[in-house]
């Protein structure tokens, strides 16, 4: 098993954008790489106050079929600072109304205001 991560971001104007995610992958009988779960989430923040303006999960490769539905709920997080995301997420999207990967891809928006200070 292997998981690539990332996160980019750009400023433009008085918004921060970010595109995160992450990919789980495993070798394949012919020797290449398989996906098995990936996410990608889709955030904008205002850049004075770091809260989220809005975001956007897109979920690519999932392993169950309760996974999607999590996605559904990630507008409860408008509004909250991303520097509080390594909790806030889990505060808001606890037990079935997150899913443990998405809310991974959500907390690592935490960095966000720090990585955007050299932009």
């Amino acid at each position: 098993m292997r998981r690539a991560r990332w996160i980019d971001i750009w400023k433009d104007g008085d918004l921060l954008f970010a595109d995160a995610g992450f990919q789980d992958s495993a070798t394949s009988p012919s020797g290449g790489r398989d996906a098995v779960h990936e996410y990608r989430v889709m955030a904008t923040a205002d850049a004075a106050t770091g809260c989220l303006v809005a975001v956007k999960a897109d979920a690519r490769v999932l392993p169950y079929r309760e996974c999607p539905a999590a996605a559904a709920n990630i507008h409860r997080l408008v509004g909250a600072p991303l520097s509080e995301f390594r909790t806030g997420v889990l505060d808001t999207l606890p037990g079935t109304l997150g899913c443990t990967h998405l809310n991974d891809v959500l907390r690592a928006l935490a960095d966000v205001p720090f990585l955007s200070v050299v932009l």
